[in-house]
């Protein structure tokens, strides 16, 4: 009984700094810094042809017509993954009707095939097109998010992750038909395979691994299901992922897990995930991502899924409003968390990820409008679904209070208040966030003096920020200016500038920003004892390209036996040139296509590329 009261206590007590707090920020616009951190807007025209479809602004109509005995077979054989032929209509605002013969249609999800609204998934790929795609997309899932009394969770989860930068999938609405029988209102779900890594990534050829449940990423641990590459599946990248990150020693984890991971996406993950309350993952029931190999970068990168299950609904986690933001799971073997959060410079960064989050990104001031824009879109659409299960009256009384029928702990809105004050009041004392903006010229001589910008954020106001440089073991040190001073560009949008000057007698310059709040707790970029390097007077590799052919139809073959084109790399110089960190392109828009890797080119030799798409 103690437990239970102290508990309400808690709760009780941080209702009321919410409400304070939220009456305190009601009238504040977004900060200054959020434009150096949100992700750069997507503007490839497959993104944008897509997005016609994915529109979350309106609500698009989908038809299905299909055999009355298939449609039967699909509604009740919920065990099958067979896709049945039909044909499709579509129609919304952003386009005319469309009319699309010989769809495949299936049933789609876990539980959710047991629900009585079920979830589905249309391929534009199936019966034998194996090329088609409908406005960039090869496949539509409508997802019923049967936990979700709003429908609207999905959406409001993963816009935060991708306006962060972690790549998610894209949220829209549609009503859906079978055969003039009307099965209700669905989120349109983006699906992610190759069509979605084309427009998040710079290379979509690499394995994109689905984690269905059991994918620990530990030694020996599965769970995981290629979606890509199948024809020739290949398994070596993940299992020696597996292996640096369970079997590296702690002294040299950071080096390595940066070499296979990108560990700042991931950490920015956790921090967005455990504020969103979504247990249904990889750090609570292994579960629910993807995985993608990227090789443009030799990374690879989480892709979380699957979000009906978060913002205050909650059938597993307990009181998740205010859940530890450091211990989220309770469950240990999950090694992709827990052995970056054991390195002090990652757990600070989470830390950081965390306070910026609560600071504006998830707040009711940032997310309610957006919230409220789309509950009024899809209200009397939704209140009305056959199949939709829920009281038409707790539509809108699910937003600010819990209601019995399907968990729903908090309300959507309640939760989002009590977790960003529940999260503040957790979070590690550590000195400001630093992240570097620019720096030019980037490849300097010894007459160009250097500018360097750094953001720096603090919940509490930033003090001092000052650059400290190192030019023949001598440390000079610069205070760094956020008033439109100098090189600065904009007082106070917490960008610190300052400038070293040209360095004649220098071959590099070494350098480390120091950042400290008002309360006196500093921070440094790089972290700890590291140093920036800028090489004076760097010249390239005399790398030249020898041959091309653009279109080979008889004049050489690859190894297998194919007449591809190809480009003829030649070293001129007396040493070896390592091609590691370099890229080879034939889009001048997307330079960093195909990154070379660890190969060398031999003194006076060449090498021989393929341009023939091949992931090998």
């Amino acid at each position: 009984m103690r437990m239970i009261n102290q508990d309400k206590r808690l709760w009780l007590g941080l209702l009321i700094i919410y409400i304070t707090f939220a009456a305190k920020l009601q009238a504040q616009e977004p900060p200054a810094w959020l434009d150096a951190m949100i992700a750069d807007e997507i503007t490839d025209p497959g993104y944008l042809d897509s997005q016609k479809i994915l529109d979350p602004y309106s609500i698009s109509i989908i038809r299905i017509t299909m055999d009355p005995n298939d449609y039967i077979r699909l509604i009740n054989n919920i065990s099958s993954n067979e896709y049945l032929p039909a044909d499709m209509t579509y129609e919304s605002p952003n386009i005319p009707l469309q009319r699309i013969e010989q769809v495949g249609i299936r049933l789609r999800g876990a539980v959710a095939r047991s629900s009585h609204k079920k979830s589905f998934k249309i391929s534009f790929r199936a019966f034998g097109h194996d090329d088609r795609e409908f406005y960039g997309l090869r496949k539509l899932d409508l997802n019923c998010d049967f936990q979700d009394i709003h429908l609207m969770r999905a959406k409001t989860c993963t816009d935060l992750f991708r306006q962060m930068g972690v790549p998610a999938a894209r949220v829209g609405y549609a009503k859906f038909y079978i055969n003039n029988d009307y099965r209700g209102l669905f989120t349109n779900y983006e699906e992610i395979d190759k069509a979605f890594l084309r427009n998040y990534f710079v290379n979509n050829d690499g394995n994109l691994y689905k984690c269905r449940g059991g994918a620990t990423m530990q030694n020996g641990a599965g769970g995981y299901e290629l979606q890509t590459n199948e024809e020739v599946p290949d398994y070596t990248d993940i299992l020696e992922f597996i292996r640096v990150l369970n079997n590296t020693p702690t002294n040299r984890f950071k080096q390595e897990i940066e070499k296979v991971f990108n560990v700042d996406e991931m950490l920015m993950y956790i921090a967005c995930n455990v504020l969103l309350g979504a247990w249904d993952d990889y750090w609570v029931l292994v579960k629910n991502f993807y995985f993608y190999h990227d090789l443009s970068t030799d990374l690879f990168n989480y892709i979380p899924h699957d979000f009906d299950g978060s913002l205050g609904t909650d059938w597993y986690h307990g009181n998740v409003a205010l859940a530890n933001v450091y211990t989220w799971s309770p469950n240990s073997g999950r090694p992709m968390v827990e052995k970056l959060l054991e390195i002090p410079e990652y757990r600070d960064r989470y830390t950081h990820f965390l306070m910026l989050l609560c600071m504006w990104p998830f707040s009711l001031q940032a997310m309610e409008p957006e919230i409220d824009r789309t509950a009024d879109m899809i209200r009397a659409t939704l209140t009305t679904d056959p199949y939709w299960g829920w009281n038409p009256s707790d539509f809108d009384k699910a937003f600010d209070h819990s209601i019995s029928q399907g968990n729903v702990k908090y309300g959507m809105k309640e939760y989002i208040g009590l977790r960003q004050n529940s999260a503040l009041q957790q979070l590690e004392k550590i000195g400001p966030f630093i992240k570097q903006i620019n720096r030019e010229p980037l490849l300097p001589s010894e007459t160009d003096p250097i500018i360097l910008s750094h953001l720096v954020v603090d919940r509490y106001d930033v003090g001092t920020v000052r650059l400290f440089y190192k030019v023949n073991n001598v440390i000079s040190e610069i205070a760094m200016q956020d008033d439109g001073s100098g090189q600065d560009k904009k007082a106070n949008d917490f960008v610190y500038t300052a400038l070293i000057p040209a360095e004649t007698e220098a071959s590099l310059i070494q350098y480390y920003v120091q950042a400290e709040n008002s309360y006196g707790r500093k921070s440094r970029y790089p972290v700890k004892s590291e140093w920036e390097t800028i090489s004076i007077n760097y010249e390239p590799p005399p790398l030249l390209i020898n041959e091309f052919c653009a279109r080979n139809e008889t004049l050489n073959k690859d190894k297998r036996g194919e007449y591809d084109d190809w480009v003829e790399l030649y070293n001129p110089s007396n040493q070896p040139i390592s091609l590691m960190g370099m890229y080879v392109s034939d889009n001048l828009s997307n330079p960093q296509k195909w990154r070379l890797g660890n190969v060398s080119i031999p003194a006076k030799g060449f090498l021989l590329l393929w341009a023939d798409e091949d992931v090998e």
